[in-house]
């Protein structure tokens, strides 16, 4: 169909005039690009050109993409599954479908047909004899026979790297009467090697069955996200999809040039073979048809006068940035590398997201990636040590110098923001809102009954964190400092009595801790946790708090673990505050890692001077920032130096708020049960256990309870110096017994804890419930009637509780009652950890579930992102009993 709803002749006049304009341009302007580039009559021929070319060759997207698939068979010419085409002369398919393609034969010497079912000539159908190249794990390439050739209007894949939430596309081989359809998709949650695509719908978009070899492509630009393996989820309602990732190495990647040239040559072709059959019906507008070669042409001359373009591997700068902003540099990215080369070649800025804390324990440990890998989002490689790194905070810079003895080069800041108090709209009015006000408001709701939560991050991992602890001290030091004496941050300020007490007032309000900002807040926003009444947090997270982005994007909260469960009404808009004590201000530098090569150095030199350009400065605006020197210095105190921000970390638990836990190890016969050679899953357990109790503060209370047939239970106590003495508890637990009390052990944890209120030292009350089976009363476990009414009583008990007692829940093995652990978790406002079904993980998932209540004290302590993960679990539907 016609892009324009007018005559050929009347495009084609108008194509002519356009080769007219740019052939005086051409003439006009030096033989160089950038001044071509600058002329206007340059444009009006290549936009004629374009519409003169999407006049006659309407192949839309899909159908281009679909030429780059092909159909492996096997001995007998019948499809054995499906691959894709990635270079002129390589197709990678999965190892299952070469295997069958080949049938009895040798698959490392014998060649395989694969045709390309999108793909027309004159004589037929197009096929091509391959032989195995390479393999990667499940994935195999294979390359053309001999001096053969793929298609020449077949264009390759190219790669990239999935994101979860992406729209993405499926190809269904079978559908249309296997003619093909490209199903649209969106990726909902990633895996260590593989993503989980659903449609719109909630549906999974293909069958196992039906998709081995299938690539999955982005929905806008074609790349290559992945490629369905066959993989079984135990979610019927999904399709896993291999990430690109994983089989990268098996990409013959091909220069820009050839690309460019590829395209070029399909436009020839196709429009060669038009002329042919459309001259014979048409000799009158025959002239349309050398209109359109002409114009192609000119656009040959102009790249001849400017010559090639860019060769060779192109220039990779790998950016770290911390994850408010990571999304928003990415497109900036993008935008910077369009076009752009160095000593010719190609750029390519790669931005990955890190919480600044983690960035810097990940940078401090030498880029370990046994220790950065699992810290990277799913979707992300994260093995490439960065080039630059945008932290949030040059504190964290700081910080890292101070560990590392080190010094980093940092270019300045690329944008900026502030600390402010935010509350919810209205309920401050005529009131001066400060961090003295927010103190007395704590004292305030303790003394006199009303209760007064305070939200936060904790500053380990978080700047939003560590800013708040910054404000609270800072407030802290003016209040007790005598007339005419310093009031600065200093390393021997949290050795002031008076100040540590001030600290602590204001801490015995925080109804939770977030361990990131943006995930808190929309954990807030979606009313999962409890409402706040301040927050003390950047401005540009209240900024999209309000603009209904909690965390960049618009939320799907449904799709959140604890959704429906307890649900907290919404503070619908806060309003910020800079308190008058100061605020600080978080610079946003741009810091180079050491070891650039020369034009990496360039490539970065220049990212820097583009994200200060007026328009990246206006893009960091609308997503709520500051532009760069617009913060009020008045406004703001001296940033403390690293060695009093380092000392203030190390004692947050010391002002933070204690918490009281209560350890609930299944200990059933079937935790004899081996999960490797010479070790049972109870051995894991206890060397987990014994690893996660190490980032409880001295003054936490810790309970170590075992059930089984019955519920074993000891008494809380602060773990203080006695956790030698608990390690040797946890490694004496023996694995016995027919039945599984779960809902009993379950609940007499949460009344033992819910009996240990004292409103003059308010604690963060916890369950840790691992189990790795179900609920099961008798011996014989045949009652299900009765084992659902006592889970299904126990799920309502909770959700109808204020005791505000969480209850972290770890399947152990697949074995476990993933649906009631969900439900329980969700019940009771506390976080399910899917990640534990995999025994493999159950160090980090330990480390992760105590993180929420203890400290990560050093790097080798980090949690793994995949442990932490927040997506559903997708085991049951929490919001049903």
């Amino acid at each position: 169909m016609p892009l324009f709803p007018f005559p050929r002749a009347v495009v084609s006049m108008v194509a002519m005039v356009a080769i007219f304009l740019g052939g005086w341009a051409v003439q006009q302007t030096p033989g160089n690009l950038a001044d071509m580039v600058r002329s206007p009559f340059t444009w009006v021929a290549l936009m004629f050109l374009g519409i003169g070319i999407a006049t006659e060759l309407p192949v839309s997207r899909h159908q281009r993409w679909g030429r780059a698939l092909v159909t492996v068979l096997d001995q007998a010419g019948e499809p054995a599954g499906y691959g894709f085409v990635v270079s002129p002369k390589r197709i990678l398919t999965t190892r299952r479908v070469a295997e069958a393609a080949v049938g009895a034969g040798d698959l490392d010497r014998d060649t395989i047909r694969v045709r390309f079912p999108h793909v027309r000539t004159a004589t037929g159908d197009v096929s091509v004899e391959v032989r195995l190249a390479d393999h990667e794990g499940g994935v195999v390439a294979l390359d053309v026979v001999g001096v053969e050739r793929l298609p020449r209007r077949v264009l390759p894949f190219r790669f990239a790297s999935p994101v979860v939430n992406t729209r993405v596309l499926l190809h269904d081989p079978t559908a249309l009467n296997g003619a093909g359809v490209w199903v649209e998709s969106e990726i909902r949650a990633a895996g260590v090697a593989h993503v989980q695509v659903k449609t719109v719908l909630n549906e999974a978009p293909l069958e196992v069955g039906d998709c081995e070899g299938v690539p999955m492509v982005h929905a806008r630009t074609g790349r290559l996200l992945g490629m369905c393996d066959g993989s079984v989820s135990d979610d019927d309602r999904v399709t896993l999809v291999l990430i690109s990732s994983a089989f990268a190495r098996l990409n013959a990647r091909i220069s820009l040039p050839r690309r460019f040239a590829r395209a070029l040559t399909e436009i020839v072709a196709a429009v060669v073979a038009w002329l042919a059959n459309w001259v014979r019906g048409h000799a009158i507008m025959a002239v349309v048809g050398a209109v359109v070669l002409a114009v192609v042409g000119t656009v040959l001359v102009i790249r001849w006068i400017d010559g090639p373009g860019p060769t060779g591997e192109c220039v990779v700068l790998e950016v770290t940035s911390s994850t408010e902003k990571d999304d928003l540099v990415r497109d900036l990215a993008t935008e910077f590398e369009t076009g752009r080369e160095v000593d010719g070649r190609c750029v390519d800025v790669n931005v990955l997201g890190l919480t600044s804390g983690a960035a810097m324990e990940a940078l401090a440990s030498d880029w370990d990636i046994e220790i950065v890998e699992p810290m990277f989002e799913r979707s992300q490689t994260g093995r490439s040590r960065p080039d630059v790194w945008l932290p949030t905070s040059s504190m964290w810079t700081e910080l890292l110098e101070l560990d590392t003895e080190k010094t980093y080069e940092t270019l300045g800041p690329t944008t900026e923001s502030v600390m402010v108090i935010a509350v919810p709209e209205g309920t401050a009015d005529g009131e001066d809102v400060s961090m003295e006000w927010l103190k007395a408001k704590a004292v305030a709701g303790k003394t006199e009954g009303t209760g007064f939560v305070l939200g936060r991050d904790e500053p380990l991992w978080s700047t939003s964190g560590l800013g708040a602890s910054m404000l609270t001290y800072n407030a802290a030091v003016r209040a007790n400092a005598a007339a005419g004496a310093s009031v600065d941050i200093t390393p021997q300020t949290p050795e002031d009595e008076a100040v540590n007490a001030w600290v602590r007032e204001l801490e015995s309000s925080v109804g939770s801790y977030g361990d990131e900002a943006t995930t808190y807040v929309q954990d807030l926003y979606c009313g999962i946790v409890e409402p706040v009444d301040a927050l003390v947090i950047q401005k540009q997270l209240v900024e999209l708090y309000n603009s209904g982005r909690p965390s960049g994007a618009e939320p799907d909260c449904d799709q959140l673990p604890g959704y429906g469960e307890k649900s907290h009404p919404r503070v619908k808009r806060f309003e910020s505050h800079i308190p008058p004590e100061g605020t600080l201000a978080m610079d946003h530098p741009y810091v180079l890692m050491p070891g650039l090569a020369e034009a990496q150095r360039e490539v970065a030199e220049e990212f820097y001077e583009f994200l200060g350009e007026d328009e990246a400065q206006a893009a960091f605006v609308e997503g709520g920032f500051e532009r760069i020197g617009s913060v009020d210095e008045d406004d703001t105190f001296s940033q403390p130096e690293a060695e009093a921000i380092q000392r203030i970390r190390a004692e947050w638990d010391g002002v933070r708020k204690n918490s009281q836990v209560i350890l609930l190890i299944d200990n059933s016969g079937s935790m004899n049960d081996e999960v490797a050679p010479g070790a049972a899953k109870i051995d894991r357990v206890q060397s987990a256990a014994n690893a996660a109790i190490g980032l409880l503060a001295p003054k936490d209370e810790l309970a170590v309870w075992t059930f089984g047939s019955s519920v074993h239970k000891t008494a809380l106590a602060p773990i203080g110096n006695r956790i030698s003495q608990v390690r040797a508890e946890i490694g004496a637990i023996e694995a016995g017994g027919t039945t599984t009390q779960l809902p009993a052990a379950v609940q007499a944890a949460h009344d033992a804890l819910t009996q240990t209120n004292d409103p003059d030292n308010p604690k963060t009350k916890a369950v840790v419930l691992l189990t790795d089976g179900a609920t099961n009363l008798t011996p014989d476990g045949a009652d299900e009637e009765e084992n659902k009414a006592a889970n299904d009583a126990l799920v309502a008990d909770i959700r109808g509780s204020e005791s505000h007692v969480r209850i972290y829940t770890i399947p152990y093995g697949n074995s476990a009652d993933k649906c009631l652990l969900e439900k329980v978790a969700a019940a009771s406002g506390a976080r399910y950890y899917g990640a534990g079904a995999r025994e493999s993980l159950i160090n980090d998932v330990m480390l992760a579930v105590f993180g929420n209540f203890g400290t990560q004290a050093a790097a080798a302590n980090l949690p793994s992102i995949e442990a932490k993960a927040r997506i559903p679990a997708g085991d049951c539907d929490a919001s049903v009993d």
